[in-house]
């Protein structure tokens, strides 16, 4: 919330909500340049709740920006990229990693299970779209992993052994569609911390609710 004190913990005792609209209250002079980003939606909607009825709050008045941490993300790499970007749905990401692994010829020995038809292919593409995803979340660029015999199975061993490839491939394909997801948004942010800063420049940010952030979030 400040300098001298930049981590302010809630009690499990006290209305996390209510604990936060008092603070913001005492500090009613600085609410229009104020943010307040929350894990997901729902806090906002609650916290916006508790200020409009807050008898300590004089009406009318402007309220905190109140964002999810993923939107704050979103908007902030559209006002700072040079590109528009779309954010890839699942759906999209699944299918362009279905194409690659048929075009890099991994469709076969141990990974023969990934050479069926897009249905087949879907809930591996899942969990192989949500490793690319948490790797570019945690600021991980995909490598090969080798000598793994014996340690996992022999499915994830291939796998792991071209992981490299797959990911080279894989970035470079959203790329050329113009495509960006969450996790390289916030890994192309926190190559920009100085641009971030300028962009927020005035701004009293308040990151509540969070227990735990990615490399490149925090």
């Amino acid at each position: 919330m400040n300098a001298a004190q930049p981590i302010h913990i809630v009690p499990w005792s006290e209305d996390f909500i209510q604990a936060l609209a008092e603070r913001l209250v005492s500090r009613r002079d600085e609410l229009s340049r104020t943010r307040v980003i929350f894990p997901h939606n729902r806090p906002a909607r609650h916290l916006r709740a508790a200020l409009t009825t807050h008898p300590g709050l004089p009406k009318p008045c402007l309220l905190p920006r109140l964002q999810s941490l993923d939107d704050f993300l979103r908007t902030l790499r559209q006002d700072l990229s040079p590109q528009a970007l779309l954010r890839a749905g699942q759906l999209d990401r699944i299918g362009m990693l279905y194409g690659i692994v048929g075009a890099l010829g991994l469709a076969e020995g141990p990974l023969a299970v990934l050479g069926g038809s897009a249905r087949d292919f879907f809930p591996w593409g899942a969990r192989l779209a949500g490793l690319l995803e948490e790797m570019a979340g945690q600021g991980v660029r995909p490598a090969a992993i080798h000598n793994l015999a014996g340690e996992v199975t022999p499915w994830a061993e291939a796998l792991l052994g071209r992981l490299d490839a797959i990911g080279a491939a894989y970035h470079q394909a959203l790329a050329e569609r113009g495509w960006t997801t969450p996790g390289l948004d916030s890994l192309w942010l926190s190559a920009r911390a100085e641009e971030v800063v300028q962009a927020l420049d005035g701004e009293t940010l308040i990151f509540a609710g969070f227990h735990a952030l990615s490399g490149t979030e925090e």
